[in-house]
């Protein structure tokens, strides 16, 4: 008997809006994010995203450990489809968002996981994605950041972003 993470799952969602998704492990939140994320193809159905969607959802994946910050930067940008000249453009600015100090010219081995997380968020806020898909990785930071990104999502769906996002945390998923 096969196991279905996700059956009978529809839903629309308005551009400029968040959507937040809560439930217990293994309800099958992460695997919807994936589906939206193209990461995993649904059994039956179909996912259809309009513009540009970006996925934060494996914490350093596709980041090389023995890189330093600002070369995972560059290197994270380039996988999500943006030119390196785009990448060098924004690198003050990206930086100066993920506020690690002199740990961005470290290589990540030595970073601590909100660290990452903090890397991996900056590269989002440079690249305006249309769509923005989150996994639970908001929460691995520090108070500070957490609101620092809520702050950015916020003005993100203001200028017409859309959010989805999974989270144990219902106040953070309220607060968007």
């Amino acid at each position: 008997q096969p196991v279905w993470a996700l059956k009978g799952v529809s839903f629309d969602v308005r551009r400029g809006s968040v959507t937040g998704v809560i439930g217990l492990n293994g309800a099958g939140k992460s695997t919807l994010l994936q589906i939206l994320s193209k990461v995993l193809r649904p059994t039956e159905g179909e996912v259809r995203i309009s513009g540009k969607a970006l996925s934060l959802l494996d914490l350093g994946g596709g980041l090389n450990y023995e890189f330093t910050g600002r070369e995972n930067l560059l290197l994270y940008g380039l996988i999500i489809g943006e030119s390196k000249r785009s990448m060098e453009e924004s690198m003050d600015r990206i930086v100066e968002f993920a506020d690690i100090g002199p740990f961005i010219d470290r290589p990540m081995r030595t970073y601590s996981t909100g660290m990452v997380m903090r890397l991996a968020f900056s590269v989002v806020t440079a690249c305006r994605p249309d769509v923005l898909i989150v996994d639970e990785v908001i929460g691995v930071g520090d108070i500070g950041f957490q609101m620092k990104c809520l702050r950015w999502m916020s003005r993100f769906v203001k200028q017409g972003g859309t959010v989805c996002m999974v989270s144990h945390d219902i106040n953070m998923v309220a607060a968007k």
